[in-house]
């Protein structure tokens, strides 16, 4: 089986979850999803030699760590608000 057809899908199906649970949720879970999903694009586009597209997901990759500790920081001063009411 090419790793491309099943990877895609687990890779779009997860993206599309990170993308539901931040828009209705607002859960910083979907920056998992988000990885998982900007992992799988990145294996992908290396087996197939998509550069341009590895170049992206490595962006996308980093953006989405940055965003799980930057919605780490915000949920703990938020958490910190609240204990000094």
């Amino acid at each position: 089986m090419w790793i491309g057809s099943w990877l895609g899908w687990v890779a779009s199906a997860s993206g599309l979850t990170g993308t539901i649970i931040n828009c209705h949720w607002r859960n910083r879970i979907c920056f998992i999803f988000w990885l998982t999903s900007n992992v799988g694009w990145l294996i992908a586009g290396f087996h197939d030699r998509a550069w341009p597209l590895v170049a992206q997901y490595i962006i996308y990759t980093g953006l989405s760590i940055d965003g799980w500790f930057r919605w780490r920081r915000m949920d703990r001063e938020a958490n910190d608000a609240r204990d000094k009411r």
